[in-house]
């Protein structure tokens, strides 16, 4: 599915084939909808269609919000925080992407020092703190223990 390049939070859910199955039950009857009134069906007709769709793009929201942040006790230097992320980040986010499929730092974001990672640190946070959409595929083999240090860094800016 094209959405799953632009939404990593699908490829990488456990639970992927149901979202996908969502993603197809509430676009197919959104089409239904849309058909049926271009061809003059009132909308009382296929009034129907409205909760199948809400439903559905509902319980996906439902099973894919983020857990949460890991826990991690103690305290982490700028100096970890940045290794961590020069490790697991720099490849895709730097100023010469290392990855070969990338040309330029996605977004422009750019996590190569202390100074870029403190101007980004909420998208990190979101990204790979609170969610595992990144990095994309987690092809860095980004830890669990890597993730709660970045957001225990984070929280104490």
């Amino acid at each position: 599915m094209m959405v799953s390049n632009h939404y990593p939070m699908i490829t990488d859910h456990p639970l992927s084939w149901l979202l996908v199955g969502l993603i197809v039950i509430a676009g197919a009857t959104l089409r239904h909808f849309l058909v049926r009134v271009e061809v003059g069906d009132t909308q009382e007709q296929v009034a129907w269609t409205l909760p199948v769709i809400g439903s559905a793009l509902a319980f996906s929201l439902l099973i894919t919000q983020p857990a949460g942040r890991p826990a991690y006790q103690g305290e982490v230097a700028d100096a970890e925080a940045v290794s961590i992320v020069q490790t697991r980040c720099a490849a895709c986010h730097a100023a010469r992407p290392t990855d070969t499929t990338i040309k330029a730092a996605p977004k422009g974001v750019m996590l190569e020092t202390l100074e870029e990672l403190k101007r980004y640190a909420k998208q990190v946070e979101i990204q790979a703190v609170n969610s595992k959409a990144m990095p994309l595929g987690n092809k860095t083999d980004m830890t669990v223990e890597e993730r709660a240090k970045l957001g225990a860094w984070i929280s104490r800016l």
